[in-house]
């Protein structure tokens, strides 16, 4: 484009901006941002001009103030100053212009309150030793007995607050009153012993003031204190046992008094450093018995809370202090005996503890000779037995479930004592009298069968996982655990069917001793039969029927056990269904059809090569020669011990009996699978009785006696010849006398649990497979062994005769009249042998013999009197030579039962 020069230019056009325009929100966002820096502006402006004004103001206070000081005051000036001024001051002198006031100013007694609180104020003034000191020199004449509540708490507050080490003057100011120093401490004095540990700025004063105040020689009167200060009782408790060590010997016993009460008080749990808990203060614990002889439910209730918070090892220490004072245990199991245990309920747990801990550890006979006497623990488990009877029966009896747990263990401990030792009368050691005959009477069946499908229900979550055996285990163990009490808090919560036999399902699941034994023996077998239908239903609903379902499988005489187990050793609960077992022999397979006979014949030849002839080492014996799981079993034949115990859970679930003696130990460890399978000390003695009696030996040893033993805390593994701790550094501890109870403890728990759990845990899997534990737990070890292999007692002729079948005599015959006089002749030991020879146990069965299936029967031999009796085991059957005389009958029945005969013989 041209312009009037005739040049061309470059015509600029405003084509207007790039940028978006602006809509209304960004301009109010922006109006918004610009209000708000300009908001913040004035405010930092403000700020300054604040800051500058207290600046200003602060170096005009302090200038006045240093001029005040400096200047020649009078006293009653320097009165003035500090009162007017008072907190004020804090900010703006130095430590010794506050001496020098102070100096000025104590002639006037007027200001000693002020002097008090400013000693209470030392985190908020500046503070020095010299300071502090004049301080409490000035307010000397307010430390009188009967000093003020404000006065006594600024001289906690200065304690808590210090930040230097306070001196031995300052402490014997802060602790003692300035007259009547052998007085009694009235009013607020005594809130100097509720001082707190955990807010104290240097720990060293602290220990310094509690020592000092408890180490004194004024009596403490903490009646009304305790009102004042129950939030904090807890801190009397913990200053005194950190103080204790130095704690006069004329005030010792009323400090330990109070410290009983006050624990009898308490509820919280504490926080208590357990090496404070030397033999001096368990001494003094049991002196203040006396002191407190009147109220001493006080004394068991603050001795119960304060065990209730100690480790173990502290516990079992005092609790054998106890123990071992006569006149303190014999005032307790007076008291227990001869009165309610329910309105002693503390006392009651002590003692419970102290037998759970002295029971397994000590012999069955220096209990009753050191301890207590057979007709007051009688009394006492009689006692026990009411109190938890009435516990669930009942509704105005409540124990909190801790206690539960330490009454329930003593219960257990009586029984198994009892049946070492048999302390309680006839009539008394069943315990079920004690139970109302209207709950005797209860049929529980539906309920106990109600909780077996809610067990299954519950376990089958586990069964879906893939889980190896040592991992199902451990499920189980933590459902056996549990699972009791949620079913029982469930049936209360939704109030569900009977109450009463809600109660007795809950004293069948916690103290089945309660309960008759043939009872549970019902109940066990009803659980057998409910279990047995659903294997049925199991296998109608996938079609197989009645005959099809038979394990089958052929068993070599000679390798019963291996056969057997290569046969059924994967098989898991489908073991319970009926067996088809083909003998085979040197000459070929046996002719047989199993009725039931063949397989009664095969479990009991299983139990004899497992049991007895041993081919593979399984078990080992104890020298009572009873059988328990060998801890040398390779890993290999681990797989036998399994199946060993789903051999003898068949028997069990056949109704089967079998001649095994199981080790009392192991039939404990079988019961007790929820607590790990763990049996106490008390139990070595079944395994090992030399070994418990050596161990028991060093609770008698003198220090140079065990010094001389050179024991240590360890265990020889013999295979490899290496020493295992027993605990942490194990292998350089030595045992005392101070430990051994500790050394006796961690080695029989080795011996009897650590060493055995792995061939324990492994043969009650295999049991577990037909047996769920839970329902064994219903009996005791003595129980349990009756149901394995029959009662011990002489077996009722009378009952045998009246269950018996005859073929080709008849009960008139000669040959049978002579039989069972003969029979009527035998000692108990021939007769247990006869029992033996014909069912292969020589025990009646449980329930009679009524019970057999098929009955006991007596069949004609012929008249070849030269011959033996003969027996076929497997249906109970006798085969008896038609003698027609009695001296020859009774001749050769010796003879057959004595040489074993059965079949082999003649």
């Amino acid at each position: 484009m041209m312009n009037f020069n005739g040049q061309v230019t470059r015509r600029n056009v405003n084509m207007g901006s790039r940028a978006p325009r602006k809509t209304r929100d960004t301009i109010l966002k922006n109006a918004e941002l610009e209000r708000a820096r300009r908001q913040r502006e004035r405010a930092e402006i403000n700020a300054v001009l604040t800051i500058q004004r207290y600046m200003r103001k602060r170096i005009s206070n302090n200038l006045i103030f240093h001029r005040l000081v400096k200047q020649s005051l009078t006293d009653k000036t320097a009165a003035s100053i500090l009162k007017v001024f008072s907190k004020r001051l804090y900010a703006y002198l130095e430590p010794n212009e506050f001496v020098y006031l102070i100096n000025r100013t104590v002639a006037d007694s007027s200001a000693l309150f002020l002097f008090s609180n400013m000693l209470g104020d030392v985190s908020e003034r500046k503070t020095s030793e010299e300071l502090d000191t004049i301080l409490m020199r000035s307010v000397k004449s307010l430390d009188t007995p009967a000093a003020s509540e404000t006065h006594i708490h600024n001289k906690l507050k200065f304690v808590l607050n210090c930040p230097y080490l306070i001196t031995d003057e300052q402490l014997s100011a802060l602790t003692q009153p300035s007259c009547n120093s052998s007085g009694e401490y009235e009013n607020y004095w005594n809130d100097l012993y509720f001082i707190s540990s955990l807010h104290t700025m240097k720990k060293e004063n602290y220990l310094l003031f509690i020592s000092a105040l408890f180490s004194s020689e004024l009596k403490p009167q903490l009646q009304c204190a305790l009102d004042r200060n129950k939030d904090d009782m807890a801190n009397y408790v913990v200053n005194f046992l950190a103080a204790f060590k130095g704690i006069k010997e004329a005030t010792l016993s009323v400090h330990t008094s109070w410290f009983v009460i006050i624990c009898s008080k308490l509820n919280e749990p504490l926080s208590i450093d357990v090496r404070l808990i030397d033999d001096n203060l368990q001494e003094s614990l049991l002196n203040c018995f006396d002191w407190l002889k009147e109220e001493s439910s006080s004394y068991w209730k603050g001795i119960h809370f304060f065990l209730s918070q100690l480790p173990s090892m502290q516990r079992n220490s005092i609790l054998m202090s106890i123990l071992t004072n006569t006149h303190i245990r014999n005032d307790l199991l007076e008291l227990l005996c001869d009165d309610s245990v329910a309105a002693n309920l503390n006392a009651f747990s002590v003692c419970s503890q102290m037998l759970n801990f002295y029971i397994p550890l000590s012999p069955d006979d220096q209990l009753f000779k050191t301890i207590i006497t057979r007709d007051r623990l009688q009394a006492l488990s009689i006692n026990i037995a009411k109190l938890l009877i009435s516990s669930i029966l009942g509704s105005d009896t409540f124990i909190p479930s801790q206690e539960l747990d330490t009454f329930i263990e003593l219960m257990w401990n009586l029984i198994y004592l009892d049946s070492r030792v048999q302390f309680l009368k006839k009539g008394t050691s069943t315990f079920w009298d004690l139970v109302p005959e209207e709950m005797h009477n209860l049929n529980i069946k539906k309920e106990i069968l109600e909780f077996e499908q809610y067990y299954r229900a519950y376990l089958v979550r586990f069964e879906e996982m893939d889980l190896n055996e040592d991992e199902m285990f451990d499920k189980k163990k933590f459902i056996d655990q549990n699972i009791k009490g949620q079913y029982l808090d469930d049936l209360k919560s939704k109030r569900r069917g009977s109450s009463s036999k809600i109660r007795k399902l809950e004293l069948l699941f916690k103290f089945p001793f309660m309960i008759k034994f043939f009872e549970r023996v019902d109940y066990f077998n009803d659980l057998i039969e409910a279990d047995k239908i659903r294997i049925y239903s199991r296998n109608s609903f996938f079609g197989v029927f009645p005959g099809e379902n038979r394990l089958r499988s052929t068993i070599r005489r000679e390798h019963a056990l291996e056969d057997a187990y290569n046969a059924y050793g994967a098989v898991g609960e489908m073991f319970k269904e009926k067996l088809g077992i083909q003998f085979v022999n040197e000459f070929g397979p046996e002719a047989g059809i199993d009725g039931g006979g063949i397989t009664k014949e095969f479990l009991q030849t299983l139990v004899q090569e497992g049991f007895i002839n041993q081919p593979f080492k399984l078990f080992d014996t104890t020298s009572f020669n009873k059988l328990y799981p060998s801890k040398n079993v390779s890993p290999q034949n681990l797989k036998y011990i399994s199946f060993m115990g789903k051999i003898l859970g068949k028997c069990l679930y056949e109704n089967i009996l079998v001649d095994v003696e199981l080790a009392d130990f192991f039939l404990k460890k079988i019961l007790n699978v929820e607590n790990n399978m763990n049996v106490p000390f008390n139990d070595l003695y079944s395994l090992d009785p030399e070994y418990y009696r050596n161990l028991m030996k060093l609770l008698e040893m003198s220090e140079n006696e065990l010094a001389y033993m050179d024991l240590y805390f360890e265990v020889p593994d013999a295979p490899n010849g290496k020493r295992i701790p027993l605990i942490k550094d194990g292998l350089s501890t030595k045992v005392t006398q101070k430990n051994v109870f500790e050394y006796i403890t961690r080695i029989s728990h080795y011996k009897l649990n650590l060493q055995l759990y792995t061939v324990t845990s492994r043969f009650i899997t295999g049991l577990s497979y037909m047996i769920p534990a839970h329902w064994l737990r219903m009996f005791t070890s003595y129980e349990l062994k009756t149901l394995i292999s029959g009662s011990e007692k002489d077996f009722d002729l009378e009952d045998l005769k009246k269950n018996t079948s005859y073929g080709g005599f008849s009960e008139s015959s000669v040959t049978i009249q002579h039989f069972w006089q003969v029979l009527s002749s035998f000692t108990p030991e021939e007769r247990r042998k006869f029992l033996k020879f014909v069912f292969s146990v020589p025990t009646a069965p449980l329930k009679g013999f009524h019970s057999l299936n098929p009955l006991f029967g007596i069949r004609n031999a012929g008249d070849e009197t030269d011959r033996l009796p003969t027996a076929s085991t497997c249906i109970n059957l006798l085969k008896l030579p038609d003698y027609q005389n009695y001296h020859t009958l009774r001749e050769k029945l010796l003879t057959a039962i004595n040489s074993d005969s059965r079949f082999e013989l003649s």
